[in-house]
């Protein structure tokens, strides 16, 4: 829905996914069938085509997506990368702290406020302790903020 405001705005959306891996990169016959059984196309009344698009391009390559939207999907990992341009949001969707501890660190969120513009956010949907801590001492002022369906809350982070 956010997406769907920007555009009646008259946004040009360039959107990154840093991530090592996706389907694609897994020994799995038919990955189309495993991006179908999602059906976020129907349950987001989407394109299909532009579902599969996202999953289907290259690494590392800005895809026009379509006139608004531009995806460049990283292959790298947030600890390795480097920013070469301040951004202004960033959605935070790393497993949670007991999964992945050294995701949520204060060096972590350090790094994260240092590559936002003025008035950028970080969302995430981990309202643990532990990183709202580290969230503060890196420098970010947080709130909660209601969850998407199944998530009472989420957090906020902002410079």
């Amino acid at each position: 829905l956010f997406l769907k405001d920007l555009k009646k705005k008259n946004k040009i959306i360039k959107y990154s996914n840093l991530s090592l891996f996706d389907l694609s990169d897994k020994d799995i016959s038919d990955k189309k069938s495993i991006w179908n059984n999602l059906n976020y196309p129907i349950q987001l009344k989407s394109n299909p085509q532009d579902f599969n698009h996202i999953h289907e391009c290259n690494w590392n390559e800005e895809i026009k997506i379509d006139q608004d939207f531009y995806l460049t999907k990283i292959q790298e990992d947030l600890e390795n990368f480097s920013f070469l341009k301040k951004v202004d949001l960033i959605y935070f969707d790393a497993f949670g702290p007991n999964i992945q501890p050294h995701m949520w660190t204060e060096s972590v969120f350090e790094k994260i406020y240092q590559c936002l513009n003025p008035n950028g956010i970080l969302v995430t949907y981990s309202c643990k302790g532990v990183v709202k801590r580290a969230m503060l001492k890196s420098g970010f002022k947080i709130d909660k903020i209601p969850g998407p369906p199944g998530k009472r809350e989420m957090l906020r982070a902002f410079i």
